[in-house]
């Protein structure tokens, strides 16, 4: 007679549980973008939404005002799709804007702390630019400068601040690359000087009608001393 295989059946309440147990995470997730607003937050929501739909041709006020949505996580669910379903751009385009935002505000403290008048990017191209010729934050200021120092009177466009950005560093690398070859020539010239020296001091060996043992002996520690010269 077959004995029946006694393998242990999982009833549905028991499975149930085990499933809950495997992913706590997913359970959560749900539940805190489940998760109301609170009344306060409901109001600072609306009051920066209401900023981006007042000025959308402003791109830098849309920045401020991601910036506090995204900082403050007045949205629920995904960043990426809060962007997409309700402003229709993705998430990376508010991350530049917030960056360009954050980057104005930079500017502003560090160049016009008082409001004094000053020219400031006046699109998020421009900043863009800046900001990627000088990722350091702490950079930004003087980086604005001299692009107003060096564009005086012309038109500022995103492609000219990368050139007055770039020309600081291309000249840090030609002078590096004179350097280099400045010591190339100098360790050229060394070298040539050694073989001439020691050239001389054969010649002068070869020259003695009867070389002594002494006289090679000399000649020799000469070279050497040629030799490990620098």
């Amino acid at each position: 007679m077959k004995k029946r295989s006694k393998a242990k059946q999982v009833t549905p309440k028991v499975a149930e549980v085990v499933k809950d147990a495997a992913a706590p995470e997913v359970k959560d997730a749900k539940q805190e973008a489940e998760q109301k607003l609170t009344e306060e937050q409901l109001k600072r929501l609306v009051q920066h939404e209401n900023i981006i739909t007042e000025h959308l041709e402003d791109s830098f006020r849309i920045g401020a005002s991601l910036r506090v949505i995204h900082e403050e996580k007045l949205y629920r669910g995904d960043w990426d799709d809060y962007c997409s379903e309700k402003w229709g751009f993705s998430g990376s385009h508010a991350r530049r804007l917030m960056d360009a935002a954050h980057c104005m505000a930079v500017l502003k403290e560090g160049l016009s702390p008082n409001g004094e008048k000053v020219q400031f990017p006046i699109n998020e191209a421009q900043v863009r630019a800046l900001i990627e010729m000088r990722k350091e934050s702490g950079k930004w200021v003087k980086a604005w400068q001299k692009v107003l120092k060096d564009t005086e009177g012309k038109r500022i466009t995103a492609e000219k601040i990368q050139e007055v950005l770039a020309t600081k560093s291309g000249k840090a690398q030609a002078k590096k690359a004179g350097t280099a070859k400045k010591d190339e020539a100098d360790e050229a010239n060394d070298a040539e000087q050694k073989l001439t020296r020691i050239q001389t001091l054969v010649k002068q060996a070869l020259k003695a009608k009867k070389p002594t043992v002494d006289s090679l002996k000399e000649a020799l520690e000469k070279i050497q001393k040629a030799l490990a010269s620098k």
